[in-house]
């Protein structure tokens, strides 16, 4: 009892302690980390409570309480990826299993033929798809090669490295063309009229490079962290980029300006994917999630924006 120091008389007010309403009856173990619990509202006889517990390989475990003992009743593992979504996911089965080096990215060649992978140690191979063979080895960077895309005439292709140069080869020849530097180039991306190039970095920034003579047209602060991803919409110079800050933008890669912003992701954009006539991207993030965004048909707006790029 507690003194009521006012009148001098005893209070008639208990204190009470967590251990005096809640016992631990036993303790239940994942098998990952816990991110999020909920309890299920509606219970079996046997069972104190049900709940279901968020997992951070993007699982999802429920269990059932009871008085001595918890049981697994159910796990959904399906629907989600167990780590970072890295690439674009395909449907289908796997077609082949081929030996290479440290892959970064890769590109399948014109007529299925041949695919070529950039590694992390700074070679291209170039692998025979039906064989399942490296027929090739170029000795390309000295440092990780982080992109490749094809010029749209087919003829060469653009690699991108961490040691701040972006190379323009032919497909008849292993030495390169063209040389660009900027800081670690993350990501490029090609028009569809091969007449510009936009290479993302991990300075932050995005760079507008003209295909003709080789040529930097602009370099733009596109994100607040490192550029993940880039890719030009089909038949236009408008270009998407994905970053580090969890944002998709949308540039128009002739007037160097930013149209629209994108939020929804929680965590860092990896990669992104455009279909051939514009009308949805794809985005994977590292928030374990695979996002879909549909072009409307409601006019597009552009407010004039004091900033610069």
């Amino acid at each position: 009892m507690d003194a009521n120091p006012s009148t001098g008389e005893e209070s008639s007010i208990a204190t009470l302690r967590v251990s005096d309403v809640f016992k631990l009856l036993h303790t239940l173990r994942a098998s990952k980390k816990i991110c999020s619990i909920s309890f299920c509202p509606i219970t079996t006889k046997s069972s104190l409570a049900s709940l279901t517990l968020s997992l951070n390989n993007n699982l999802l475990e429920t269990h059932s309480i009871e008085s001595s003992s918890s049981t697994k009743t159910l796990t959904i593992e399906l629907q989600g990826y167990r780590f970072d979504v890295g690439s674009n996911p395909s449907t289908g089965s796997c077609l082949r299993t081929i030996d290479s080096g440290y892959g970064l990215c890769g590109l399948i060649l014109p007529r299925n033929k041949y695919a070529l992978v950039p590694t992390k140690c700074g070679t291209i191979e170039i692998i025979d798809i039906g064989s399942g063979t490296c027929i090739d080895l170029v000795e390309a960077y000295g440092g990780s090669v982080w992109s490749i895309a094809t010029i749209p005439d087919g003829d060469s292709f653009v690699t991108g490295s961490e040691d701040h140069e972006c190379f323009l080869y032919g497909f008849l020849q292993n030495f390169p063309v063209l040389i660009w530097s900027q800081a670690a180039c993350a990501m490029h991306g090609i028009s569809s009229n091969g007449a510009l190039l936009v290479t993302g970095s991990v300075d932050k920034n995005s760079k507008i490079w003209g295909l003709d003579f080789g040529d930097c047209h602009k370099s733009v602060f596109a994100h607040a962290d490192n550029v993940m991803a880039v890719q030009f919409v089909h038949d236009t110079h408008y270009v998407f980029s994905a970053g580090k800050d969890c944002l998709i933008k949308y540039w128009d890669a002739d007037k160097f300006e930013l149209l629209l912003t994108l939020e929804g992701h929680h965590a860092k954009v990896w990669c992104l994917s455009i279909n051939n006539r514009g009308d949805f991207i794809v985005l994977g993030s590292h928030d374990c999630s695979i996002r879909h965004w549909d072009r409307t048909e409601d006019p597009f707006l552009l407010r004039k924006r004091k900033k610069k790029y």
